[in-house]
């Protein structure tokens, strides 16, 4: 069974526990929506508006082999770039211009 467990925005903590694995979401920053004339959005059917200065922190594993990820959203040439920052061995960073998919695909592939 799937729970997420959350108070947003009074909590900025979300946790998201599948029977396998417990993730910890941290909104640290909500970001803000640039003008309509830069805003980008993802991608149909959802097509979500994707804010400026967006930053989740993600935690997932054991206590003692806790992986933590931070993840950020950041326009450029008013396009959104999407970053992977990570703590383990390897690049300190992933990025993509593309999709938050493409990013996460990446930090994968290092």
């Amino acid at each position: 069974m799937t729970q997420i467990i959350h108070n947003y925005p009074q909590n900025n903590i979300i946790v998201y526990k599948t029977p396998q694995f417990t993730y910890e979401y941290e909104i640290s920053n909500e970001g803000t929506y640039p003008s309509a004339s830069m805003l980008a959005h993802t991608k149909p059917p959802s097509s979500y508006k994707i804010p400026n200065n967006y930053i989740v922190i993600t935690k997932w594993g054991k206590k003692k082999n806790q992986i933590t990820v931070k993840c950020s959203i950041n326009y450029l040439n008013r396009k959104p770039i999407f970053r992977i920052d990570f703590e383990n061995n390897g690049p300190k960073f992933v990025e993509s211009t593309r999709s938050p998919s493409n990013a996460a695909n990446n930090f994968i592939k290092v």
